[in-house]
C-alpha cells in the first residue's frame, strides 16, 4: 500500500468538492495503491462518500460560520495519527490550511494566495494565468508547474444495491422513466438565481412534452419550489424541495433524463452522475465554474449580467430541446 494522501477542499460546498475530483483522480493515477482521505463538512460529506477513490471522509463541523475548536483539534489529531505523506489544500481558508502543518504532514501543497503560504506549505503554487477552470487550477496541485494535461471529469458512483434504496414515493416517480429535474434554488445571491417565473414556464413546457418534473432543493428553497409548482399548474410536476435527503435526491437525479439548475453544487452533481445537465449562469463565469463532463452544458448571456432576466425561458427551452434524448 502506498503512502496516504489527504485532500482538503473548501467547506461546505458540494460544487467545490466535485470540482476537486479531477485532482483526486490524478492522484489515484499517480499511485494506484495510496489511500486518499478527504475532509468535508456535514453538508458535503454524503457526496464525498460517493467519490470512488476516497477511503475515509472526516467531517469537520462548523458553527455560525466558524469551525468549533474541539472539532478542529480532533481533525488535526486524526491527521497526525494517519501519518499522511502529503496534503493538498485546495482552499485558502486559514484554519483549513493549518491542519496539515499542525499534523506534521511532511509534504504540503497549496496556493500562494493563501495567507502565510510560505510557512504553511512546502510548495506553494501560483494561480493559473490566464485564469482557467477552477477544477484545472485545483488539479495543478498534483502536477506542479503543468497546466496542459488531461483533466478527468467529476464522477459519482452508487452501488447497484444502494441505487435502488429509495423511499417508495421517489421509486414510483423514477419508475416512469421520463423524468427531468429542476433545481431553482441552492444559491444565496439573488443575482445567481434564475427567476421562479421562468422555471415555472420551463416546468410547464416539460410537462406538456410528456415528462414528469421533480423540483429539487433544500428547506430554504421550499417557498420558491411551491411558487413554481403553483404557477406551472400541472399534475406531472412534483415539489420535492426540503422533502428528500441529499443522498436520495442524488439517487433520483441519477435516473433523470436531464437536470436544469442554477450555478450550484447540484448542477455539478448532475454532471458527475452522467446525465444531461444544463447550468444557468447569470453572473458567474461558466468557463471557470461550469459543469464538467461529456453531457454537461451551460447557457449564459453574451455579457455577464446582474439581471437574472437576461436569460429568457424561451432561450433555455430552446437549448434544452436540443439536448433531451429522443425516446
Amino acid at each position: 500500500m502506498g503512502a496516504a494522501r489527504l485532500v482538503i477542499p473548501a467547506l461546505p460546498g458540494i460544487g467545490d468538492m466535485l470540482m476537486a475530483h479531477g485532482l483526486i483522480q490524478i492522484l489515484r493515477q499517480q499511485d494506484a495503491d495510496a489511500p486518499i482521505d478527504l475532509i468535508a463538512s456535514p453538508n458535503s460529506a454524503p457526496v464525498a462518500r460517493l467519490l470512488p477513490e476516497i477511503r475515509d471522509v472526516f467531517e469537520l463541523r462548523a458553527s455560525s460560520g466558524e469551525m468549533r475548536p474541539v472539532d478542529f483539534l480532533a481533525t488535526v489529531r486524526q491527521a497526525r495519527q494517519r501519518r499522511y505523506a502529503a496534503a493538498y489544500s485546495v482552499h485558502i481558508n486559514p484554519k483549513l490550511t493549518l491542519i496539515p502543518w499542525l499534523a506534521g504532514v511532511p509534504r504540503r501543497l497549496g496556493f500562494e494566495r493563501a495567507r502565510h503560504s510560505a510557512t504553511l506549505f512546502t510548495q506553494a503554487l501560483p494561480s493559473i494565468s490566464p485564469p482557467s477552470h477552477f477544477a484545472r487550477e485545483m488539479a495543478t496541485l498534483a502536477k506542479p508547474g503543468e497546466t496542459d494535461f488531461d483533466l478527468p471529469s467529476p464522477r459519482l458512483e452508487f452501488g447497484s444495491k444502494e441505487l435502488h434504496k429509495l423511499p417508495k414515493d421517489l421509486q414510483d416517480l423514477a419508475a416512469g422513466g421520463r423524468l427531468v429535474a429542476l433545481c431553482p434554488g441552492g444559491v444565496t445571491s439573488r443575482h445567481k438565481r434564475w427567476p421562479a417565473a421562468h422555471y415555472a414556464r420551463l416546468a410547464a413546457w416539460l410537462a406538456d412534452q410528456g415528462f414528469a418534473v421533480a423540483i429539487l432543493g433544500n428547506a430554504a428553497d421550499a417557498d420558491e419550489a411551491r411558487q413554481i409548482a403553483a404557477q406551472a399548474k400541472h399534475p406531472a410536476i412534483h415539489d420535492l424541495a426540503g422533502k428528500a435527503k441529499l443522498v436520495d435526491a442524488l439517487k433520483l437525479l441519477s435516473r433523470c433524463k436531464a437536470l436544469v439548475a442554477n450555478d450550484t453544487g447540484i448542477m455539478h452533481a448532475g454532471a458527475a452522475l452522467g446525465i444531461v445537465t444544463l447550468g444557468i449562469f447569470t453572473i458567474t463565469n461558466p468557463h471557470m465554474f461550469g459543469p464538467l463532463g461529456p453531457r454537461a452544458h451551460h447557457i449564459a448571456p453574451a455579457r455577464p449580467s446582474c439581471h437574472p432576466d437576461a436569460i429568457s425561458a424561451k432561450a433555455v427551452i430552446a437549448k434544452l430541446e436540443t439536448l433531451l434524448p429522443q425516446d
